[in-house]
């Protein structure tokens, strides 16, 4: 039958087919049918080789069956509806306002995983520069994309074409990300590319167990344009501080789309900079989070300032792991090549430091081939881990 369904292949069907909603402004009604999870793979598979080989409304069934199955085995956090949430409804699939359906993303979307958050050592940090002997301070860091200046908005994500948010490594870009403060907007910023500024939004915040928030802002822009974000996020007061997770924004009279994952936030502040540089030894900050591509893998990074600023991390997955290491200057860090451990071939991890003292955060993008499984592009938002 093809590799198994997960919850991004599932997420791929549903927002295909709310496009073609949207595209033809009508709902199609699912019925009460009985239908066994077990079966649903293929009853979809089958409808999409060949729609007449099975019912419309029995692979309708299965796919709203299958959607609202938590992702990546992870717990899915309480379906929660405020007043005037624009996607509350039965029939807002088909809706301008709402581009998707809410309750089969948002637990895909980040859903934190219940593991032991792992501090990385911090004599760990000194190790590897005496065994590398690469550890020197000194000369601008060479960044794969544009890295973070202090104070100002700044964040990562992954650019994949269509609306599913997920797709193949191989064909997965990078860009830098801002999302507004009031969660109005989001801006997408890819090398090479016209620059992503997506219609205004309507946002709502939905409560969540793990200390996020979940903010679910749609919208359009009085015309063809349809933009989406439904993110993780820690706000101070009404302004949001960090964000990560799904971004989306096409035109539907087209049906052409971009859309990704996001981490993003604003970079910490030249005076936090400056005290974390001047403290000496003992600066090190630790962060951890899963990542949001693929959210069974759980990243821990720990930075250390002081004379000698440089950084380790690490990233375990139920079917791989690795570290890495490497230079650290002002927000921004990268991984240095000789750092790296035994089983990655080539490739690249980049970050940056966010938020205030005593409540940061980490942006970072992940490129690496590992022995097994290959070719591994994901973003992730790590929150500091308080002593």
């Amino acid at each position: 039958m093809g590799r198994p369904i997960n919850t991004y292949t599932v997420l791929l069907s549903a927002l295909a087919f709310v496009l073609a909603l949207l595209a033809q402004q009508a709902a199609h009604a699912q019925g009460s049918i009985d239908v066994s999870g077990q079966d649903c793979a293929s009853i979809v598979a089958a409808y999409e080789a060949d729609p007449k080989a099975v019912p419309g409304e029995v692979a309708e069934a299965c796919r709203q069956a299958l959607n609202i199955a938590p992702g990546a085995g992870f717990p899915a956090e309480e379906p929660v509806q405020l007043a005037g949430d624009p996607c509350a409804d039965p029939g807002s699939a088909s809706s301008v306002f709402c581009w998707g359906p809410w309750s089969a993303l948002a637990p895909a979307a980040g859903a934190v995983p219940d593991v032991q958050q792992a501090a990385v050592d911090p004599q760990r940090l000194e190790d590897n520069c005496a065994i590398q002997g690469t550890c020197v301070a000194s000369t601008e860091l060479v960044l794969p994309i544009e890295g973070c200046e202090p104070g100002l908005p700044c964040g990562f994500a992954t650019v994949i074409e269509g609306v599913a948010s997920v797709g193949d490594a191989e064909t997965t870009r990078f860009a830098r990300a801002a999302v507004a403060a009031d969660g109005t907007s989001f801006t997408i910023a890819e090398a090479g590319e016209p620059v992503i500024n997506s219609a205004p939004l309507v946002p709502s915040y939905l409560p969540r167990s793990d200390g996020f928030e979940t903010l679910r802002a749609v919208g359009d822009d009085g015309g063809d344009q349809r933009s989406r974000l439904i993110a993780r996020v820690l706000r101070q007061g009404d302004a949001i501080q960090f964000a990560a997770d799904v971004w989306g924004d096409g035109n539907v009279a087209t049906q052409a789309a971009l859309s990704g994952m996001l981490a993003a936030g604003t970079a910490v502040s030249q005076a936090d900079l400056d005290t974390l540089t001047n403290s000496g030894v003992g600066s090190t900050l630790q962060f951890s989070g899963p990542m949001s591509v693929d959210n069974a893998t759980n990243a821990n990074i720990a930075l250390s300032y002081g004379a000698n600023p440089l950084w380790t991390g690490s990233w375990e997955n139920p079917a791989y792991s690795f570290t890495a290491g490497g230079g650290l200057q002002g927000a921004n860090f990268v991984s240095d090549s000789a750092q790296f451990s035994a089983n990655v071939q080539g490739g690249f991890v980049q970050g940056a430091l966010l938020g205030p003292l005593g409540d940061q955060a980490v942006a970072h993008i992940v490129e690496v081939t590992l022995d097994n499984p290959g070719l591994i592009r994901d973003v992730g938002l790590l929150r500091e881990v308080q002593p």
